[in-house]
């Protein structure tokens, strides 16, 4: 579950994305250590990573782990391993409004290469929506 302390129906909320190491890494990356920023036209934030049983706004939390193999689950672990996949869900305090850009960045600990996801919210907000 989310909590939200703030709900703004012209505003996107939440974000749920799945990440992945690259095809061919051999690392491993401690999610623990992720730095997580979000942006947007009228702020930009450091969210901070929770691990409690629901999400409070503004946080991100691990939601899901996938292995890609087929036949074989992602461990228990919060690295981010070859062929494992983790659902990540992130809740921001000051979403973004109608045709807004906004930008996730997961900055892994040391001198791995950041993740950088920039979408646009659609004209209509939904509770549920593909943003691709």
């Amino acid at each position: 579950p989310i909590v939200v302390v703030y709900e703004d129906p012209d505003r996107l909320g939440a974000v749920r994305m799945v990440v992945s190491l690259t095809v061919g890494d051999t690392g491993a990356i401690d999610m623990d250590r992720v730095q997580m920023q979000w942006a947007h036209a009228d702020n930009s934030e450091r969210i901070g990573k929770t691990t409690g049983m629901a999400l409070i706004c503004p946080n991100w939390t691990i939601s899901k782990k996938y292995n890609m193999l087929p036949g074989h689950t992602a461990d228990s672990d919060e690295w981010l391993e070859p062929n494992e996949q983790f659902e990540i869900t992130l809740c921001p305090s000051d979403g973004a409004r109608h045709y807004e850009t906004f930008t996730v960045t997961l900055q892994p600990d040391g001198i791995a290469m950041p993740l950088t996801i920039t979408r646009t919210v659609p004209p209509g907000i939904h509770p549920v929506m593909d943003l691709n």
